[in-house]
């Protein structure tokens, strides 16, 4: 077990109360702290990295998602080949995709392992999303821990980019959710705002966006009017409507694109996706 912060400490226990085997504890912080986990785990505790490293059949990396990389790269010498490397870190893309490549010059399965949530909620109930070489090996680990686990059939770097993907939506649904109650609460309509959203509670959220998303191509142009309004609103109760501003150029983006590229009437969620996908300028 490489780093123990909260998400090292929590799998560390419960692996440990499951009966498995931690060897060895490895954090560059040696506290007391640190010191009280190894011990609870009966675990050697290191410092620094060394041949220790070459009995585990697993090692966790719970570090800090900035020092990932670096951490990979001073461990991943030292392991035994088809040993899995899981990385349950926040850490780039990029680096989950170089670290897979330098894994295999090692004969290491790196696997890229997010949690779709926080272990100071759910503990090690939290869901885990796996990706890369190793993942379904890692997943039968986890599961012995009763863990909610689902693999990808995809490189390491993506379950990590799915929950970036991820919290586009939920962070991007956290800031409306304060623009929105903050004009809200100034015009003393927040509990009749929350009866006014009730009709929202009785669809699943992934049938929600895609109702959304398929809609949004034929009703783009009348929704824009709607949207100003809406930011003329929040700005009269004195609250900028930052969030406000960017549904508006979204909405505005997809009406000027309707006007080079007309929109082939056709239903279906995945039809309108690809379009939106495909009049999508890159950066």
């Amino acid at each position: 077990m490489i780093g123990c912060g909260d998400v090292g400490q929590c799998y560390g226990r419960a692996f440990h109360q499951q009966g498995m085997n931690i060897s060895d504890v490895f954090d560059i912080a040696t506290t007391k702290e640190v010191s009280q986990l190894a011990e609870s785990l009966n675990a050697q505790l290191h410092s620094e990295p060394g041949t220790w490293l070459a009995k585990a059949d697993v090692v966790i990396s719970a570090v800090f998602g900035a020092v990932a990389m670096q951490t990979f790269e001073k461990v991943a010498p030292y392991m035994k080949s088809n040993a899995i490397f899981a990385d349950l870190t926040t850490a780039p893309v990029q680096d989950l995709n170089k670290a897979a490549r330098q894994a295999q010059l090692h004969g290491v399965r790196f696997v890229d392992v997010a949690l779709m949530g926080t272990v100071s909620l759910s503990g090690h109930r939290t869901p885990l999303f796996m990706a890369g070489q190793g993942g379904q090996a890692l997943a039968d680990l986890f599961q012995q821990i009763q863990a909610p686990v689902t693999v990808m059939d995809s490189p390491a770097g993506s379950a990590i980019a799915l929950k970036l993907l991820r919290s586009v939506y939920t962070k991007g649904l956290e800031a409306l959710a304060v623009e929105c109650l903050i004009a809200a609460e100034k015009q003393g309509l927040t509990n009749d705002l929350f009866a006014a959203l009730a009709d929202l509670e009785k669809v699943k959220n992934s049938e929600l966006m895609k109702t959304m998303v398929q809609t949004h191509v034929y009703h783009a142009q009348r929704r824009l009017l709607e949207v100003l309004e809406s930011k003329a609103l929040v700005q009269k109760n004195g609250v900028q409507p930052l969030v406000t501003e960017g549904v508006e150029q979204r909405f505005a983006y997809t009406s000027a694109q309707l006007e080079t590229t007309p929109y082939v009437d056709q239903d279906g969620f995945s039809h309108s996706l690809k379009w939106l996908a495909k009049t999508e300028k890159e950066i």
